[in-house]
């Protein structure tokens, strides 16, 4: 090694000193090409590990906001499903009837029965149909405000208006109430 060295050397001797320059230029710019590549290479890998890094965490960030979301809308249907096992002592006919004497209104033709398939096998859907006759139009939208208000599980699902005949300032009206009960009756 050390011949091969020596004889390296030898050759950089005989050079004239502009050779011996160019050639200590031209391994200094090679020197300098290799570092300056490498580094580039290792800033090129940096960046793109940056990137993954940054992806990564965007999809974690967006991981935990479903997660809250998740966990919030679990609070949500918790809180919901004890309303309506409280709301399996409530009768849908009572209910509407307290409403209706708060209002001033008298019932006509009330009939209950089980309402639409829920899409849950645990929540049933109870449906009211009630008739109202002669009634004016404000204490009838009064009823209809009163009902709304009343409970989140009570839900208007239709109102039929037809006009009365014998006093013309008056109005009939069918309206079909629901809500919902555990199924089974569990309290």
């Amino acid at each position: 090694m050390d011949e091969r060295f020596d004889a390296l050397y030898a050759s950089f001797e005989r050079l004239s000193s502009r050779d011996q320059s160019l050639l200590l230029l031209t391994i200094v710019l090679m020197f300098a090409s290799l570092i300056g590549f490498s580094s580039y290479l290792v800033s090129r890998s940096i960046t793109r590990q940056e990137r993954r890094i940054e992806a990564k965490l965007t999809r974690l960030r967006h991981i935990h906001e479903l997660r809250a979301d998740y966990q919030a809308r679990l609070r949500q249907q918790k809180r919901l499903t004890n309303e309506i096992r409280s709301n399996n002592r409530t009768r849908i006919l009572s209910h509407v009837e307290r409403i209706a004497k708060a209002a001033s209104i008298d019932l006509k033709n009330a009939s209950e029965r089980p309402g639409q398939p829920t899409g849950s096998p645990e929540v049933r859907e109870e449906v009211a149909k009630v008739s109202v006759e002669s009634v004016s139009l404000d204490r009838l939208n009064d009823f209809l405000k009163r009902l709304d208000q009343s409970s989140r599980l009570v839900v208007v699902r239709g109102v039929r208006i037809s006009p009365n005949y014998e006093k013309p300032k008056r109005l009939n009206a069918t309206i079909t109430i629901s809500t919902f009960k555990m199924a089974g009756g569990s309290s």
